[in-house]
Parts: structure tokens; sequence; C-alpha cells
């Protein structure tokens, strides 16, 4: 294999298979990538028997072939090459990789490419096209809910399904303290598709892609997959083998009182009465009355703290705690203007963005 590539799209490439190659794994061709030259193309294929990421790039391809290469060292020879080198890369017979970058020269070892694990070929009876921006705002509104407690196994992704009746397809991930929802426009050919729980790093690495989530993402969903391809890369994952729990049940139909307040006050208000705890786990009580909010937060062996502010709120008296630390995720999360919807201290409350109707959150309270 002999070709000629340019530092930028080969870098951008190492940068986006990085994620899913493991650089210490147990077993060792994990952390090597398969580059494949054909044509007037390069492919580079990471995976992690979970999932498998190809990114195409363009290429001068001299003599065609393939070979399994260290991915992380490639990666670091790369990252410090000169901007807007271009890279001679050559395999020989033996299976010795060459890098010539002006007057740098790098050898490397090499497997076959007869060794790297694919993942098993499948078909996609269910595809169709969504805006890379709608994407994006699914995950970026709900995967911080999902769950990373591995005995949970069916709470470490995001379910995606469209809701019988709806013309809209929504994500939903919950770790059974919170629940994130979040709905876009159901893209056409979406109106089937079974209801799939996607791995969190699985989507972790699609977020990677869409930084500018200016293209348009192909989907394709197979019973045990799921196919994502956006400009010259493509993502395969398996999905998580489970089922994901009926999540409306645990979204009140009805509340008897309701709190509006901004977005960026709450927050503020919830960072200065938590900082008196510094190991993180801040419980933080509100005490409401009319038009009134008091917050407060103890940690017994150090400090206590209090604060008052005006809001609109109208019904009973209620004291509530929470977990500071959610109500800060959820808040980052949201528009300028909160609705938050409560019946008593002990059942979840609802909160609502007052100028976006498509998300929806749900907040478990702490018993304190």
């Amino acid at each position: 294999m002999k070709l000629t590539i340019e530092h930028s799209p080969l870098n951008q490439a190492l940068k986006n298979i990085r994620g899913v190659f493991e650089r210490k794994a147990s077993i060792p061709i994990l952390s090597h990538a398969l580059m494949e030259a054909d044509q007037n193309s390069c492919r580079l294929t990471a995976t992690n028997l979970d999932i498998q990421s190809v990114y195409e790039i363009p290429a001068i391809v001299t003599k065609p072939g393939k070979s399994v290469l260290p991915a992380q060292t490639l990666s670091d020879i790369v990252q410090n090459l000169q901007s807007g080198a271009q890279i001679d890369i050559s395999i020989s017979d033996e299976g010795r990789a060459s890098l010539l970058a002006g007057r740098s020269d790098f050898a490397l070892n090499t497997i076959s490419a007869d060794e790297f694990p694919y993942l098993e070929e499948e078909t996609f009876p269910h595809a169709f096209t969504i805006p890379g921006e709608d994407l994006k705002r699914l995950l970026e509104k709900t995967l911080f809910a999902a769950s990373s407690d591995e005995g949970r196994y069916y709470l470490n992704g995001i379910y995606f399904h469209a809701p019988k009746g709806g013309r809209t397809l929504r994500s939903v991930a919950t770790d059974g303290y919170r629940l994130a929802s979040a709905d876009c426009a159901l893209p056409d050919k979406a109106q089937t598709i079974p209801g799939v729980i996607v791995p969190r790093k699985t989507l972790s690495e699609i977020l990677r892609l869409l930084e500018s989530a200016e293209e348009e993402v192909e989907i394709g969903l197979s019973k045990n997959m799921i196919r994502f391809q956006c400009g010259p890369a493509t993502i395969t994952s398996k999905l998580v083998d489970g089922t994901f729990p009926d999540y409306a049940r645990v979204i009140p139909d009805k509340h008897s009182k309701a709190l509006t307040i901004g977005r960026a006050e709450l927050s503020e208000a919830v960072r200065r009465v938590s900082a008196v705890h510094a190991d993180g786990i801040a419980p933080v009580k509100l005490d409401l009355e009319k038009r009134k909010l008091t917050l407060t937060s103890s940690n017994h062996e150090v400090a206590s703290s209090k604060e008052d502010m005006e809001v609109e709120y109208e019904a009973e008296s209620l004291q509530i705690s929470f977990q500071a630390r959610y109500l800060l995720d959820i808040a980052q999360h949201m528009g300028e203007r909160i609705r938050l919807e409560m019946d008593t201290p002990g059942a979840p409350t609802v909160f609502r963005d007052c100028d976006d109707s498509s998300i929806l959150y749900v907040l478990m309270p702490m018993r304190v």
C-alpha cells in the first residue's frame, strides 16, 4: 500500500475515531486502526467490538491496499506534524509502515488487516434522514440524564421512538432520579421505526461529529444495530439489548402548585447556597410561600446558607428538596424562563421551558 494524504483531513479523521479505539485494550488489535486505500480515497476504521467508526478522506493512492496501524501512536504523530504538510504512507511487504512528512520520518509496526474484527454486517430495514441540527438537539437535551450504572444497563443510553399517533421523534433518558425528554419533527420514513435504546458512548461519538450540525444524518435501524452516516463519517453500533421502562408513568399528569422563575436567577442562587458543600453532594431546600422562594443548604460540620428571592408563585406553602447538581443540569438545558409544576414534597416535579414545549424534565425530590 502506498498513498499520499493531506495533514488536515487525516488529523480530523483520527480525532473522530479516537473515542472508539481502546488505548490499553486487553485485545491488542482494538488499540489499532484499519487503513484501507483504494482509488482516490483512504478509509480509517476503529472498533471496540460494540461501536465501529469509519472515516473516509481523499488521498492520492499509488498502490491500493490495507493494513492495521497503532491508532494512538499514529494520532500522536499526525497531531504533532506541521499543519498543511503532505504525508506519504507506505506499507512494505514485510508489514512495516513508513510515514514521511517533510524532514520527519517515522516507522511503525503493523498487524495484518485479515485480523481486524469488523462488526457483523447487517441490513437496515428502517432508514430515514434527519437534519443534523435536530439530532444534535435531541442528544444535547437528554443525554446528560442517562444512567452510568452498569447494573441498570437498560438505562445506559437514550430511548428513541416515534410516539403512537404523534408527529414527533422523541429521545428519552433517565437514571432513576431524573428524566429528560425532547421532541423534534418526525422525519419522513421514520413513522414505523421500533423503539430502540442507543448506548451513551455511541451518542457521545455522534455529538463529536455534529459540532457544526450543518449536514443531514442518514440513520439505519435493524433489530440489533444502528448506523449513522454523516458526511465522510459512518458510525455503526450495537443497540442496548433491554426494555426501556414505561417512562410516561413517572410523569405527573396533574399538579397543585406552580413556580415560574428565570433560569439564570435560579442557577446562580443554587450555586451560591450549595457552595457550603465541598463534596459536591449538596441537597438544596426550596421553601415556597406566595411570591417568595427561600433556598437553604446546610453542611452541619462546616456551614449553612440561605437566600431569598421574589418569584411567581401563588399556591400554598411548600418545602421541597433537590440534589443541587441535578437542578443545575436541568436548568442548563432550558431557556430563559422555567416553570416548575409540583404537588407534594415527595412527588416528582416537572420542569417545563416557558418558550419550548418540546422539552420536558422530571426530577425526584430528596428526603432530607
